[in-house]
C-alpha cells in the first residue's frame, strides 16, 4: 500500500535519488526502482552464511531426496555443515509451506537487484563472504554489525506490537536471574510453527531447566 505514495514522492524530489536501499521482505520496492529507473542495493539482516545456504539449496536440490531426519551435508560451503530437512530455512520446510509464495518471491526479488547490503563483518565469517562475493560478482558489502541504538533499556523492549505481559514485569523478571542465565527464544515474524513443532519446542525448553522467555512477533 505504500508503493504509489511512495513513488509519488520520489517522483518529486530534485536531484532525483540515485539509489534505493530495501530490507529484502519488502519485495515490492523491486517495482518501485524499475518505474523509477533507479538502481535497488537490499539489505540483509543476517548474514553471508544464510545466503550461501539458500543459494546452494535452490542449485542442489539435495534436500529433496533425502528423509526428513536423516543429517545430510549442504553442498559447496567453505566449511562442512550438516542439517535435516526439519532444520532447513522457512523456504524448504514442508510445515512452511502457507508462505511459501513470498519467500519465492523474495528470493527471486533478491537475485534482481543491483547489489546487497549485508548486517555482517569480514572478519567474522571470511570465507563465506568471500564465496557470496564471487556469487554476486562482487555486489557484496558487509556493513556490521549494526544495532538498534536505545537511549533506555525500555526502549528497546516496547519495540513492535504490545507485549502479552506487563513490559515492566518482564524487565524485573529478567533483573532477577543471573547473568547469562536466561535463554531467549526469537521466531521472528514469517515463521508458521506447526502445533507439533511448537509443543516440541516448549518440552525442549522446559527439559533444559533453564528459565526461558519467548518472542513472536505478529504482523
Amino acid at each position: 500500500m505504500l508503493q504509489k505514495s511512495l513513488e509519488q514522492m520520489l517522483r518529486g524530489l530534485q536531484p532525483a535519488p540515485s539509489w534505493i536501499i530495501c530490507y529484502k521482505h519488502l519485495t515490492w520496492t523491486a517495482d518501485l526502482s524499475n518505474n523509477l529507473q533507479i538502481s535497488r542495493i537490499v539489505f540483509d539482516g543476517m548474514s553471508c552464511f544464510t545466503q550461501l545456504i539458500m543459494h546452494h539449496y535452490h542449485i542442489s536440490k539435495v534436500h529433496e531426496t533425502v528423509p526428513e531426519s536423516e543429517p545430510f551435508v549442504v553442498p559447496s560451503l567453505p566449511d562442512r555443515n550438516e542439517f535435516t530437512k526439519l532444520q532447513l530455512p522457512g523456504m524448504f520446510n514442508p510445515g512452511s509451506m502457507d508462505v511459501h509464495d513470498i519467500r519465492e518471491q523474495i528470493r527471486v526479488t533478491e537475485k534482481q537487484c543491483y547489489g546487497m547490503v549485508v548486517n555482517s563483518f569480514e572478519d567474522l565469517e571470511q570465507r563465506c563472504v568471500d564465496e557470496f562475493w564471487n556469487i554476486r560478482g562482487g555486489k557484496v558489502w558487509c556493513i556490521g554489525p549494526l544495532s538498534l541504538l536505545n537511549r533506555e533499556n525500555l526502549d528497546e523492549a516496547q519495540r513492535g506490537n504490545k507485549a502479552s505481559i506487563d513490559t515492566n514485569q518482564c524487565l524485573k523478571w529478567l533483573d532477577s536471574n543471573k547473568p547469562d542465565s536466561v535463554i531467549y527464544a526469537c521466531l521472528g515474524s514469517l515463521s508458521r510453527l506447526t502445533p507439533s513443532q511448537f509443543i516440541e519446542m516448549a518440552l525442549r525448553l522446559e527439559a533444559s531447566n533453564y528459565p526461558f522467555i519467548e518472542k513472536k512477533q505478529k504482523k
